[in-house]
């Protein structure tokens, strides 16, 4: 289902088989399929009863997030991307620990 207002962001209804309740109460998907490059862009996850989509500012804040994604050169801006977190390349014991006692 294309979201009205929101420059051609879906929503998608999934059961959430913890729940156990069907489509209805289940999750909410919120996305951009891009057909000429092929890519998909998951916007929002979230339970049914956590957030009301049908609210015309929630609606906004989307056209929103999608027109940055598409103005930006690449793809995605930083601003709804997640960034891989720094690996450290060695590990150092904590001050406060405790050396083992030659006996």
């Amino acid at each position: 289902v294309v979201l009205e207002g929101t420059g051609g962001l879906r929503k998608l209804r999934y059961v959430d088989p913890q729940r156990s309740r069907g489509k209805r109460s289940g999750l909410r998907v919120i996305y951009y399929w891009c057909d000429a490059e092929r890519q998909f862009w998951l916007f929002r996850l979230y339970g049914k009863q956590d957030v009301n989509d049908s609210n015309s500012a929630i609606r906004k804040m989307f056209a929103k997030l999608l027109a940055q994604a598409l103005a930006a050169p690449g793809g995605a801006p930083a601003a709804i991307t997640r960034r891989e977190p720094k690996v450290p390349t060695h590990y150092r014991a904590p001050k406060h620990s405790v050396k083992a006692r030659a006996e």
